[in-house]
């Protein structure tokens, strides 16, 4: 970890508490929704999420994973990167 990479952590952070609904949505429409849908509906996924954790790779590179929630097994993971461009949802066994 360096400052950058810190910084772009919080930056994250602060996209995630104030546009939560927005990342929320870009995870639906990107994937989750197909996996959940014959299961949950959309508001369930949202409610069994619970908090997501923020992992950096580099000072421009993060994700945010959902590792402890109550819909299944699988590790639930998006990827910001740049000026938090959302770029890839994935859902790992």
């Amino acid at each position: 970890m360096n400052d950058s990479s810190i910084a772009y952590a919080y930056k994250i952070l602060r996209l995630y508490k104030s546009n939560k609904s927005k990342i929320i949505d870009f995870i639906l429409n990107e994937g989750v929704q197909d996996f959940y849908k014959s299961r949950y509906s959309r508001n369930e996924i949202i409610e069994k999420l619970n908090k997501a954790e923020i992992s950096i790779i580099s000072s421009n590179w993060g994700t945010l994973t959902w590792i402890n929630h109550n819909l299944d097994e699988h590790i639930i993971e998006v990827e910001f990167i740049n000026d938090l461009h959302l770029t890839h949802v994935s859902i790992d066994g």
